[in-house]
């Protein structure tokens, strides 16, 4: 795990050895998003959600670039982009969609907004992705958090196939 991993770099610089300081840092923001997922469940699980007026393209622009991806890859189809939603629980949404779709998915190609009957959120990928089986086993991290997420926004998230491209849909509700 990224904490006996940590405990094991530790020891070894308190041993005299050398610390490869990188690997530490890698190890820590694992750690980080690791914590970050069990509080998110935990916050959805209790049903605390905070809901606040928020720029979606701005939170999705933010996942791309904690990612290392470029943010033009985020668009907005229409001129709303403002709603109210728990920014903290989106935001970590975002952030396991972006995650998958470079995981798993061949690499993410584009993070589309966009606003009809209701909002949607499109993480499109280049490959098959992950897709329903494990957004619904159950276990809490990754795609599973990302459908609690958007139930407790009384949404929901789907998959399709668009020509070559996987896309994870969240869709939520305006009201």
């Amino acid at each position: 795990t990224p904490l006996g991993h940590l405990r094991l770099l530790i020891e070894m610089g308190r041993e005299g050895s050398d610390v490869d300081w990188d690997e530490l840092a890698l190890e820590t923001e694992e750690l980080e998003e690791l914590m970050a997922k069990l509080l998110a469940r935990s916050r959805v699980d209790a049903g605390h959600i905070e809901r606040s007026r928020v720029d979606v393209l701005e939170l999705s622009q933010r996942a791309l670039a904690r990612q290392g991806i470029d943010e033009g890859k985020a668009t907005l189809e229409g001129d709303e982009r403002m709603f109210a939603l728990d920014p903290t629980l989106i935001a970590r949404a975002l952030a396991n969609l972006v995650r998958n779709a470079e995981t798993h998915g061949g690499g993410l190609t584009k993070i589309v907004v966009h606003v009809g009957d209701e909002l949607c959120i499109d993480v499109c990928d280049a490959g098959a992705g992950l897709g329903e089986e494990q957004a619904s086993d159950g276990l809490g991290l990754g795609l599973p958090l990302v459908r609690a997420i958007a139930s407790a926004h009384d949404g929901e998230l789907c998959f399709s196939l668009d020509g070559d491209e996987h896309v994870a849909r969240l869709t939520l509700p305006l009201g």
